[in-house]
């Protein structure tokens, strides 16, 4: 048994999925090996096509043990719990009309054609159009608004632009880098404890910390995203405050038109923002009675970047050390002895 067996192999017990598992049996028995071998005795002018051909698999096969988070975004109320519990298949969210039910993101495992997809649900984000007293709007959390824009940088980064990036990473509370929420008077901290808020507890009636520390949360979560899906109730216009959001977003994205079994004709009423990250797809659902469901779930493994699925039986790239030996032998061209010298070191004992 070389390394590339024994990894597929240690990979095969906690696999996610049937598909994995496959996937990592197929490994076990020598598919990746064989071609690794193939490769290093390829002549010069096929050995970068086949070096491509087993590079382009490692985006699959990482997520294999490793699914993309998928990330479910939108203004408070737009039926993103009920969206998430829909593709989930199960209760996971809380649901209730009342906006911010949702407070911390969760997340679950769904396999949209066998490929794991790791969905979040959070907090929502925007003004519900002052509806409900958990509706904090979205540049009091930014930084648009009086305090300005802040300098924190959230590790990844990648769902978000620079100024989006801006918020608090710790739930909300002011500090060095944060925009100050507004002063809670009156109540006085606890003994041996150190007051949140700028040195002041809030009070328990008071449900605006509580509302911004899950809209940072959202907005934590949007960071370490690798596709969002932007879910907004498509028969209410999208609130001003959560345009520069999305907007703001960088990476794959889609935009879900929630609730469209309230429409008539299917006729949203809403405009959705010109400008949409790349010009973002459009689809439409109904979280409640399951239209549209199948055909989203079907769009998220290429939505989060898995486009190159190998079919049955075919070798796949599906650790790190794989992938990054072989990336080490891609950049080595046209140096053919140094490339090859890369790709041995995956078989070496």
């Amino acid at each position: 048994m070389d390394p590339v067996q024994a990894e597929a192999l240690e990979a095969l017990a906690p696999a996610r999925t049937p598909l994995a598992a496959w996937v990592y049996l197929d490994q076990w028995n020598g598919r990746l090996s064989r071609d690794l071998r193939d490769l290093l005795d390829s002549p010069p002018d096929r050995f970068a096509e086949k070096l491509d051909s087993l590079l382009v698999t490692a985006s699959f096969g990482l997520a294999l043990s490793h699914p993309p988070r998928v990330v479910l975004a939108g203004p408070p109320n737009a039926g993103k719990s009920t969206l998430f519990n829909a593709l989930v298949g199960a209760d996971r969210s809380i649901v209730h009309e009342t906006p911010g039910t949702t407070r911390d993101p969760v997340d679950a495992l769904i396999a949209p054609d066998g490929i794991p997809i790791r969905l979040v649900d959070t907090a929502g984000v925007g003004d519900a159009g002052g509806v409900g007293p958990a509706s904090v709007p979205i540049d009091s959390i930014l930084g648009f608004g009086g305090a300005g824009p802040t300098t924190c940088e959230p590790p990844g980064g990648r769902g978000l632009s620079a100024e989006a990036r801006a918020v608090p990473r710790d739930g909300g509370q002011p500090r060095s880098c944060a925009p100050s929420l507004p002063a809670n008077r009156g109540c006085p901290p606890p003994t041996g404890t150190t007051p949140p808020c700028g040195g002041q507890t809030p009070p328990t009636d008071n449900p605006a910390p509580l509302a911004a520390a899950a809209q940072a949360a959202a907005l934590r979560a949007l960071a370490s995203a690798d596709a969002v899906l932007w879910v907004v109730d498509a028969t209410r216009p999208v609130p001003d405050a959560f345009a520069p959001l999305a907007a703001g977003t960088q990476g794959p994205s889609a935009w879900i038109l929630n609730k469209i079994d309230l429409l008539p004709n299917d006729d949203p009423a809403l405009p959705l923002p010109l400008e949409r990250p790349g010009q973002a797809p459009v689809l439409r659902v109904s979280a409640r009675t399951g239209r549209g469901i199948p055909e989203l779930a079907a769009t998220l493994p290429a939505l989060a970047g898995l486009v190159s699925v190998p079919p049955p039986g075919a070798p796949c790239v599906f650790t790190a050390r794989q992938r990054d030996a072989l990336k080490t032998a891609r950049l080595a061209l046209p140096d053919l002895a140094r490339a090859r010298q890369a790709v041995s070191t995956l078989l070496a004992p």
